[in-house]
């Protein structure tokens, strides 16, 4: 039987205490996790624990022995990789289940889980390892730390109770013709020993050593802030059904995102750290959610409302195409496409919309104000439309019998007016590198989603002319990031007058980021553009009488 994991892998458990190991679990079994966990939160067995002390915070919740009790962890246990990677660590031929444990905190806890090993809780004997696979992707500084090599101290340590307080079970000493000692404050001495520590994504995990030492070093879990703002005021229902059906998108949402400052009237205090950074988490929970708003609304569509549940990009997608009619499931690789879409076009230097925002915001008009001012200047046609007049572009071409090659022609004609959309970059004078990675991501969304277009076909024709064809290639008209976005935006099935309001959710991050590091700027000033006056000294003018 082939091995799952490899032998680097087993060398650095044996040496290490823990090892990471990627993308050894696929989605259907964190859905199994996710499940089991929501049962056992509705359905607490008498072993369920809430570690938090205070009650009205958020809480540190624990259960265990668990698996006889809900099928989803009996599959996980019985059925999924966990066990073979167990004996591989272990190179045993054989592996028991010695008990299952899940634990959950919520964001904002406060509760700190106390350094500590696992022996410590079990009175067995052999090689025990322990499994730590993440529902959610966490940054490593967010999550568990083991201190490394640990495991091979020899020593054994007390129990430490999980409860706020982290209080000792028992006094040093022998114990069953076992020595206890107190665990070392590893809090307070933290440069003194190598932690290991990764960055987890879904499908990941990590295996240690039921000896190495582990505990949290943050005292506070990542809060989800942004996810108290993603509801939007019901009367704002009241202002979209306002606009008629044929509106652009894009006027609605400059319109709806200058709306939410009657909903949220006062003045940001830029002086004050707290306040900017609550704006800035209300908007990013806000926006994405009018910006859906936009197509439902074109599309007669009932409005969605944000799932905190989920991921942004599978918000999106939820908000934009969930209907009330049946369930809705994205794409995995649509959604992958579009994640990196939203994080290539979040920034790309001052440009008009981006400068649009600092001048609006430096007069502390506030960032829903700056925002809506950024969402115009990006719905011009010089701007933010240029992946949109790709796919009009197309269109016509299409619509004058496909011929890529004609068109391809009148481009190099010098006395046609004709012009390629989506070739080319101001700054760029090589390929656009975030051309390179959306291009595979379309090319892969296209084959995933087995798309028959004409329109699409043209526009591969075009880009394999133009990588190739001596005119476009000494010139440095490589494709750009906007036409291969607007492929991509169309085998989705999202319409061209969407595009930009896409753009603009993806460019809102980079908005804020500009707008709060203008302002945090000690001595910020109001933006006030100088102008050279070049007109005539002396210009004679008619009295007023003679008028």
């Amino acid at each position: 039987m082939s091995k799952i994991i490899t032998k680097a892998e087993v060398d650095l458990f044996k040496k290490d205490g823990a090892v990471l190991i990627k993308d050894k679990f696929d989605n259907a079994w964190i859905e199994k996790l996710k499940k089991g966990i929501k049962k056992g939160k509705e359905s607490p067995s008498p072993r369920f624990v809430n570690h938090t002390k205070d009650q009205k915070l958020p809480g540190y919740y624990e259960d265990f022995w668990t698996w006889d009790l809900h099928e989803e962890f009996r599959d996980f246990v019985f059925k999924s990789p966990t066990a073979k990677i167990a004996a591989e660590l272990l190179e045993a031929k054989k592996i028991n289940l010695v008990m299952d444990n899940w634990f959950f905190r919520e964001a904002g806890s406060k509760s700190l889980p106390p350094f500590h090993h696992d022996i410590s809780y079990f009175d067995f004997e052999g090689s025990m390892c322990v499994l730590w696979i993440p529902l959610e992707p966490i940054k490593k500084e967010d999550g568990i730390a083991w201190v490394k090599g640990s495991h091979l101290w020899d020593k054994l340590f007390l129990r430490t109770r999980f409860n706020d307080g982290h209080e000792v079970d028992g006094e040093p000493g022998i114990v069953n013709g076992k020595k206890y000692e107190l665990t070392p404050n590893i809090l307070e001495n933290k440069d003194n020993y190598e932690f290991l520590q990764w960055d987890l994504e879904v499908g990941d995990c990590i295996y240690f050593d039921i000896r190495t030492l582990h505990g949290g070093l943050n005292t506070v879990s990542p809060k989800k802030d942004i996810h108290r703002y993603t509801l939007v005021h019901e009367e704002m229902k009241n202002i979209i059904d306002g606009f008629p059906k044929s509106a652009h998108p894009m006027g609605v949402l400059s319109s709806l995102t200058s709306a939410l400052t009657a909903f949220n009237p006062k003045v940001v205090n830029v002086e004050n750290e707290k306040e900017m950074y609550e704006a800035v988490c209300k908007t990013m929970g806000k926006f994405l959610v009018i910006a859906t708003w936009t197509y439902r609304k074109s599309m007669g569509y009932p409005l969605n409302y944000y799932d905190n549940t989920k991921g942004y990009v599978d918000n999106f997608m939820r908000l934009m195409f969930e209907l009330p009619t049946g369930p809705y499931k994205a794409d995995p690789k649509v959604v992958a496409a579009l994640d990196k879409l939203f994080i290539l076009h979040a920034d790309h230097e001052q440009n008009c919309s981006t400068s649009t925002v600092r001048i609006v915001g430096s007069s502390h008009a506030g960032l829903f104000a700056s925002i809506s001012a950024g969402v115009s200047a990006l719905w011009g046609p010089l701007h933010g439309g240029a992946n949109q007049a790709v796919l009009e572009m197309l269109e016509a071409i299409q619509l004058d019998g496909g011929d890529s090659a004609k068109y391809m022609a009148k481009a190099k004609d010098k006395d046609d007016p004709f012009r390629l959309m989506g070739f080319g970059h101001r700054v760029y004078k090589n390929f656009d590198p975030r051309a390179r990675i959306i291009k595979k991501a379309a090319d892969e969304v296209l084959k995933n989603l087995g798309v028959d277009d004409p329109i699409l076909r043209i526009a591969k024709e075009l880009e394999e002319a133009a990588l190739v064809d001596e005119y476009f290639v000494s010139r440095k008209l490589y494709p750009n990031v906007d036409f291969y976005s607007g492929i991509i935006l169309k085998a989705m099935g999202i319409p061209t007058s969407m595009f930009s309001v896409i753009f603009a959710v993806s460019r809102t991050v980079g908005w804020i980021a500009h707008w709060n590091e203008m302002l945090s700027q000690p001595g910020q000033k109001i933006g006030r553009p100088r102008q050279l006056y070049t007109g005539a000294d002396v210009r004679d003018y008619p009295a007023m009488d003679d008028r």
